[in-house]
């Protein structure tokens, strides 16, 4: 369980960030930080525990950074420890 709550505090943690930019018009930053998180810094997260868990060679965590590959690890990124 406690590995799941790590994970979870890792990819919900930068939100209230992007958020924060957003509600103060900062747009410019708003989508930076939103492409930076969707396109780097969760298939990154994502992919280390894949890693960790055995599911995937550190080389093939690119093509985490493909539309929905992460998918075919749902249960294994976001229900199991």
């Amino acid at each position: 369980m406690k590995n799941l709550l790590y994970y979870y505090m890792q990819i919900l943690l930068p939100i209230p960030l992007i958020a924060l930019f957003a509600a103060m018009d900062l747009t410019w930053i708003f989508l930076t930080f939103f492409i930076f998180y969707v396109l780097i810094y969760r298939p990154i997260i994502d992919g280390d525990k894949l890693v960790r868990k055995g599911l995937m060679n550190r080389s093939n965590r690119w093509k985490l950074l493909l539309p929905f590959w992460h998918i075919k690890y749902f249960k294994e990124l976001y229900l199991s420890k």
